[in-house]
């Protein structure tokens, strides 16, 4: 699954504006909101919190909010039931989110709010403990939670 920035605010649904013929777009406050859900969606399936009801029903929620290569593989995985293909799917779509959240994170976290922003904050803490160590220290540096080094 390859990340691309121009899926940053565009609606994953194939809806299209018949007056522009143009994607739906989503804002980058409401692009915050849904990252936090997903990052703590992701978070509870890797602690296994979900039994496959619940694991179904936050899919149906998930599948609508991030883009359309989201929606296919997030669809994928909720209908397979080969928990081992499904764990890797997952993990797919975690590394995914990640870029999502880094690429989102360069474009606009110094534009949004507040608010906007500790929802971006939190939903890295939920990615963290599975992202690798150069995606985790580029999104410090982004937010502003650590300095760059000068040497």
């Amino acid at each position: 699954m390859e990340f691309k920035k121009e899926n940053l605010l565009v609606s994953p649904k194939p809806t299209i504006n018949e007056q522009t013929n143009c994607h739906q777009v989503a804002t980058p406050e409401i692009r915050a909101m849904q990252l936090f859900k997903i990052a703590e969606f992701l978070n509870e399936y890797f602690e296994q919190k979900y039994c496959e009801e619940i694991f179904q029903m936050r899919c149906l929620w998930c599948r609508a909010q991030l883009d359309q290569i989201f929606f296919e593989q997030l669809t994928f995985a909720s209908s397979n039931k080969d928990t081992e293909q499904r764990q890797k799917i997952m993990e797919e779509l975690h590394v995914y989110v990640e870029d999502f959240l880094i690429a989102y994170s360069e474009e606009f976290f110094n534009v949004i709010d507040s608010q906007s922003q500790m929802l971006i904050i939190y939903a890295a803490d939920f990615l963290h403990p599975r992202m690798n160590k150069e995606k985790l220290e580029k999104f410090f540096y982004i937010s502003g939670l650590l300095q760059q080094k000068t040497d």
